[in-house]
Order: structure tokens, then sequence, then C-alpha cells
């Protein structure tokens, strides 16, 4: 609304200001002073420090009710839930004061939380809202967060220390695995999906509970990150198509198989960055920094590559006619036949490009090594035996 002359807004407007400040606006230093009181800023809201992940359905209503999940754990969660403004609460100076309050003990009381408390105020007709005073805010502590159905969650090896110099969480803690680069949401697969030592967001165990037997599912994940906590730097979100019946016992066998194509997958794109990196080399690319942005530009585009075809590739699996060997091998072969193709294109592009003089290469005196001779010709050579020894071509070809 900033590019206005007239700061009035409609109340539905105002309304998904409101969503949007109690969600994901900032305050890292809260209401200036008055007088000596000062209420102190809670930085960043609860969905800020979320993993976000949830189903999307074919309208507003499935999608409401694939994420309306009543189950927290093992246990059903409706049982006394109470929405916040349906709660007796005395907006007091304390109350104001107080910005870490207890945790939420149900969802309805977590959705409608207020991490932000504003007052709006309407105009002399009672027509618009033509301002708002911002209170206080609240914070929650994010550490084991069981109660939020729609977030990753990721387990600690070693306390970590808060901003105060504290610790702020314990070795064996969950706390929100942020999806805090812009990548694709397949390659976070066994996060979402697989156990070790994450945990899968809620609404996974709901869908699973729907039974949505033979139903395709969209999967969403979305973000935001900021700079230095106060300005947004960057929001990006992605989707997945898979079968509901990855989430039941009929797709674990699967979920095991796609995670290794996904560690494939990485494989393969390390395999692009160190082809390109080594072409850079031979023609006197020298400076470590200038290399990794060489080899970390060609495994991205490696990923570009094989994105399309790896969601086709995931979506047309259906867990529940592919049970055993003899059925699964067929379907890896396909995506196996499909990747070593786009992996041998790109390597054979990249070398095309490297010119004369790479394939010529130079020889360079490395420490500990002594001479060592970097040439195109000698860095494809390794490049496919290691695109074969990762996917070799009789997986392609018939036989896993």
């Amino acid at each position: 609304f900033n590019l206005r002359t007239d700061c009035r807004v409609s109340y539905s407007e105002a309304v998904r200001w409101l969503i949007y400040i109690n969600s994901f606006a900032v305050s890292p230093s809260g209401r200036p002073p008055v007088g000596t009181r000062k209420i102190q800023g809670f930085g960043l809201p609860w969905l800020c420090n979320m993993g976000l992940v949830w189903i999307c359905g074919n309208t507003l209503f499935d999608t409401l009710m694939l994420n309306f999940s009543l189950v927290c754990g093992n246990e059903y969660d409706f049982k006394g839930c109470t929405v916040r403004w349906e709660q007796d609460i005395d907006i007091s100076a304390q109350y104001l004061l107080d910005i870490t309050p207890a945790p939420p003990q149900n969802r309805a009381e977590l959705f409608t939380f207020p991490f932000r408390l504003v007052e709006l105020c309407r105009d002399s007709n009672n027509l618009e809202i033509a301002g708002c005073n911002i209170w206080a805010g609240k914070q929650l502590s994010i550490a084991n967060p069981f109660i939020e159905p729609m977030t990753l969650l990721k387990k600690l090896k070693t306390n970590q220390t808060g901003n105060n110099g504290g610790s702020a969480f314990r070795a064996g803690d969950y706390v929100p695995r942020r999806i805090d680069e812009p990548q694709q949401m397949w390659r976070d697969f066994s996060a979402i999906l697989a156990g070790d030592d994450q945990r899968s967001p809620g609404v996974m165990a709901w869908i699973k509970l729907l039974n949505l037997d033979k139903t395709l599912v969209r999967l969403n994940t979305a973000s935001i990150t900021f700079k230095n906590s106060t300005a947004v730097k960057n929001v990006f979100s992605d989707s997945l198509t898979i079968s509901a019946n990855f989430l039941t016992e009929l797709g674990s066998g699967w979920v095991e198989i796609v995670t290794n194509e996904v560690k494939r997958a990485e494989d393969l794109s390390g395999h692009v960055g160190t082809l390109a990196k080594a072409i850079a080399q031979s023609i006197g690319g020298s400076d470590e920094n200038n290399l990794k942005g060489i080899a970390s530009s060609a495994k991205e585009l490696a990923y570009f590559r094989m994105d399309i075809p790896f969601r086709e590739w995931l979506a047309s699996i259906e867990p529940g006619e592919y049970q055993n060997d003899e059925d699964r091998n067929p379907q890896i072969q396909i995506w196996h036949s499909r990747v070593r193709g786009i992996i041998d294109k790109l390597g054979k592009e990249l070398i095309a490009k490297a010119g004369p003089d790479a394939m010529v290469g130079r020889e360079v005196k490395v420490a500990n090594r002594g001479v060592v001779i970097f040439s195109a010709a000698k860095a494809y050579d390794d490049f496919q035996h290691k695109v074969e020894k990762t996917i070799p071509k009789k997986t392609t070809q018939g036989g896993i």
C-alpha cells in the first residue's frame, strides 16, 4: 500500500495485511520507548523459523481439509481446543510486556496465536482502516515444536548457543529445518519423507491416515529469508507431485529407492562440476574462489537439466503397483536411461566448448604432488569413468 497517496485500506485489505504481519513481519527492536518503559521486539515470527511444507488440493476446500491435521503424534488433537479470541485474556500492561508466554497447548491456539499485537483504527465513517498501532509481539521457543504440523524438523547433535550467549538448544532437541536456499524440492526428498535424524512434517502422517490410495498429492514448500533479520531478501516456493502411497507402508521400499536416486543425482552433478573446474584449470584458471564458482554453476546446470525429467519420473511411480524387484527394476531403468543421457550430453557440451588449448592442457607444479597435467581430454576421461561408476550403462539397458 506504500504507493497510495491515501493511506486508508479496506477491511479485506487490512485482514490480508494483518495475516502477513502476524506471520512474516519482523520486529527487531520493538515499540519506541514511552518514558522509561520499552516493549521489546520479538525478532522473527513463528512461520519465518519453519521449514514450511503443506499439501495442495484441486480446490481451496481440498487444500484446507488435506492440511487440517487432527492428529499430533499418535493422539487426536481436537479435544478442548479453543482459539485465542475465545479465551478470556486481560490485555494489560503486563500482558504487553510479556513477550515469551507459555506455548500453545493445541493447534487451535497455535494457529490463532497473536505473534504481533496490532490495533486497527477505523476512519470517522467506520468504512475503512485509516491507521494502526503496533503494541507488542510474542515469541515462542522453536525447540521441539511437535505441535506444528507443517514443518521439517532436524535433530541437533550438539548444543547450540543463542543470541544472548546462552545455550538456546540442547543436543537431542528437534528444531525446524529451515529452507534457506532456493533449490529443487525433490533434493530434500529424504528429509520430507524419510526418518534418520529428521522428522517429517505432521501433515504427512495426516495424509497417511486419510488413506488416499493411488491418489496423486502435491507437496508444497515455501520460505522467506531476510537481510540482517529486518528486510526481506528472498521469497521462494516449490512443489512436488507424488503418489499418496509413498506415505504408506506400500511406499516404504520406494522411499529408499528414490532417496538413493537423489543421492545418485547429487553425485552426477558433482562429476559435472568437477569436469567444468578441470577444464578451467587446463586453460590457466587458478583462483580457487573462481574455480569453486565455475564448479557450482555447472552443478546447478546439471540439476536444472535433471529437474523436470526427475519430477515426471517420480509422479509416474505408483508404489502399490510395483512391490517387488521384478516390477521395480524396469521403472528404475527408465530413470537411469534418461539421467545417463542427460549427464553424458552435458559432459559433451562442456568439452566441446573447451577449445584446443584446453584439450592440449598444461603442466602445473602442485605442492606435495609434483608436476600435474591439467587437460580437458584427461578431465573428460575421468568424468566418463566416474559417471560409469555412479550409473553403469548396464543399468540403463536392462538389469539393475
